[in-house]
């Protein structure tokens, strides 16, 4: 098609390049004929550029560019009409394109000033877009810093507790031990044919002790009442 100029939704005039394919339908060969003779090209683009200009003027001079996908869709379906309805089916529309959108200088400059504006405003709003998005992951991190410092003290505490409860059980059970080993001593030392007696069992201990460490302090007496002895060391004494 030769060069149109068309008016667009928004009032402005723009010169458009757009190219059509058509294919003829042979078995309609003998209407055209007769119907058009071999003048159906002319009668062809009279009807696609009528039609396209009625398109063109429902969108405006940027959608043109914005919406080109949209534009390019709605051009093959009128072509498809033209060949369908206006040309009585005799030829069928396999492709058109939109080459070219030429507008005034003046236009063009407004409409370039428009676009950047408008992606200065989209960069505007994904930055604070990020901007909300750093600040509800710094909230997210505060609130996880808080629940692992909550999990360690929780942790410590368990882990004091767990500590306290051993060393307590150890010195049990080593108390434990230690009156058992007595009770041992008792039952298997014997004075005689009997057992020895809390005493004996005194008097048996306290030598074994200063045996053992002659530098360790010494409990004495019975068990209800004991007293502790610390040797001091040193050379003296008589």
């Amino acid at each position: 098609l030769s060069v149109m100029n068309v008016r667009t939704a928004d009032g402005l005039m723009v010169e458009l390049g757009v190219v059509a394919q058509y294919k003829v339908v042979l078995q309609k060969i003998p209407d055209i004929y007769q119907t058009y003779k071999t003048d159906y090209e002319s009668f062809f683009i009279s009807n696609l550029r009528s039609a396209l200009q009625g398109l063109i003027a429902q969108f405006k001079a940027t959608e043109l560019y914005t919406e080109r996908t949209t534009v390019d869709e709605a051009m093959w379906k009128t072509c498809e009409n033209v060949c369908s309805e206006n040309l009585k089916g005799f030829l069928t529309c396999w492709g058109i394109q939109l080459l070219d959108v030429n507008l005034d200088d003046r236009i063009e400059t407004a409409n370039i000033k428009q676009q950047v504006e408008m992606q200065k405003q989209a960069t505007a709003r994904m930055d604070q877009q990020a901007s909300l998005i750093r600040s509800k992951t710094k909230v997210l991190e505060a609130d996880f810093d808080r629940q692992i410092k909550m999990v360690n003290v929780e942790a410590d505490a368990q882990a004091v507790n767990i500590t306290r409860k051993a060393s307590s059980d150890a010195d049990f059970n080593l108390q434990e031990a230690k009156a058992n080993a007595l009770h041992t001593i008792q039952n298997t030392v014997r004075n005689g044919m009997s057992p020895i007696s809390n005493a004996e069992l005194l008097k048996y201990l306290e030598q074994g002790a200063l045996i053992d460490s002659t530098d360790g302090a010494l409990v004495y007496g019975d068990f209800q009442s004991a007293t502790v002895f610390a040797n001091t060391g040193g050379n003296g004494g008589g």
